[in-house]
């Protein structure tokens, strides 16, 4: 076999070790999850408070901050954020 043959293998074959690898990483979560009762299970891992103290300490940048914000309200539906929250609320001057 040539070294681009080769190449291609060795390539292909790290590609499936790594989705069987995610794929029972994903499946050990769950059942961990699962055993423990699951409660962050449906909801966002993080909430808007400990984004935002990420962003406060430095931990994450504006765009990874505005990321994981709007994660997070979609893990819970738009609807259910507080005013603040929203972006049609949230940037808003007093006099509107």
């Amino acid at each position: 076999m040539n070294p681009t043959g080769r190449t291609l293998l060795l390539l292909g074959a790290l590609m499936v070790a790594a989705l069987v690898s995610g794929a029972a990483l994903w499946w050990i979560r769950r059942r961990l999850l699962r055993q423990q009762g699951g409660a962050r299970a449906t909801g966002p891992a993080l909430t808007l408070g400990e984004i935002r103290a990420m962003r406060d300490r430095g931990d994450i940048d504006e765009q990874e901050f505005q990321n994981l914000r709007a994660a997070a309200l979609a893990a819970w539906g738009a609807g259910d954020a507080r005013p603040e929250d929203r972006p049609e609320t949230r940037d808003r001057s007093p006099d509107g």
